[in-house]
């Protein structure tokens, strides 16, 4: 799956069934034992992991043969665990914390996108939106606070902070500008994503203590230049991915004393894509070159490394935590 695009389009891919092409499970990787297949719900043929706790947790989703879609919760102990909150719902699950609530979407029969956060406690909860017809939440902190976006009655996509007490908060876009997403928060509840303005150019954004902040862009010119922020970690450095002046695009890492700095690509490789970032500055993603995509592992010290794959050639990695554990998916033979 190809996610070069802009920010909401980013969204919405994430949000689609696995391509049946090839089939796709989701995996663990660890620096002593590789990438391991966390395999599928019984009965559904591939999944992809879209977040990692830091208890080793994983949440994402799965997909069958009918296009059908169904949220998941992993953990070594007990393998995958549908969410059955959701009933027969088409669901996908985002985000996972420390305390194990689980954060996504799910379609109701309407065909309405409904934004939940679900804990083994307290069941499932929607979220509300902000009068349109779709909502997500793409993160949760270890605080319970979710950030994502939802959709206005005019269709444009705004920004929202979500807290039990406050319930949504509509984050705002630039100056000038007219949609937003929230991709990610840290515990300290910084969150960053993107903002277009009307000519469908997107920034990459940094939310803190109720103001924006424009994080600027690799290079480029024009519409088809942006830039957008996908991880936060505590120490305020943030990741995502930027056109650059030859009009490929790069993962970069951001931080408020040195800026956007371009992470490169494996090798071959014309673009790259940061996903998540943990506390020791690891960062994560995927480089691709042509239809060869691979996952990375980013360090300071020794650059881009490539994750393996599950044997199909084929992986992409979404999330990062402070242990170094990696969740993604990747395809098999």
């Amino acid at each position: 799956m190809n996610r070069a695009a802009l920010c909401y389009f980013l969204v919405t891919v994430l949000l689609a069934p696995l391509s049946l092409a090839q089939v796709d499970h989701a995996f663990l990787w660890t620096q002593s034992a590789g990438m391991q297949d966390i395999g599928t719900l019984p009965g559904w043929q591939t999944s992809l992991g879209d977040a990692i706790s830091g208890k080793g947790t994983i949440a994402g989703y799965d997909s069958n043969t009918i296009s059908q879609v169904t949220a998941f919760r992993w953990t070594k102990m007990t393998g995958s665990q549908r969410i059955r909150s959701l009933g027969s719902l088409p669901a996908v699950a985002n985000g996972v914390n420390n305390l194990g609530q689980v954060v996504g979407h799910f379609v109701a029969a309407d065909s309405t996108v409904h934004a939940y956060v679900w804990s083994a406690a307290a069941g499932l909860q929607d979220l509300g939106n902000f009068g349109g017809t779709r909502a997500d939440a793409l993160a949760i902190n270890n605080f319970g606070q979710v950030v994502g976006y939802s959709t206005t009655p005019s269709g444009a996509a705004q920004a929202f902070l979500w807290t039990q007490n406050g319930g949504l908060q509509d984050l705002g876009t630039l100056p000038g500008g007219t949609s937003s997403t929230a991709i990610a928060i840290n515990d300290f509840g910084d969150i960053v994503g993107n903002s277009s303005n009307a000519n469908g150019v997107s920034l990459a954004v940094l939310w803190r203590s109720g103001k924006i902040r424009n994080l600027g862009k690799l290079g480029g010119v024009g519409t088809n230049a942006f830039s957008v922020g996908t991880g936060i970690n505590k120490a305020r450095q943030v990741v995502g991915y930027s056109t650059t002046d030859d009009g490929s695009t790069h993962a970069f890492l951001w931080t408020s004393a040195g800026g956007m700095q371009d992470l490169g690509t494996l090798s071959p490789g014309d673009d790259s894509f940061a996903l998540g970032i943990n506390l020791a500055g690891q960062v994560v993603g995927y480089s691709a070159s042509g239809p060869t995509v691979r996952a990375f592992l980013w360090t300071a010290t020794n650059g881009m490394q490539d994750l393996g794959d599950l044997g199909g050639g084929f992986a992409e990695a979404f999330a990062i935590n402070d242990a170094g554990q990696v969740t993604g998916y990747s395809s098999l033979p």
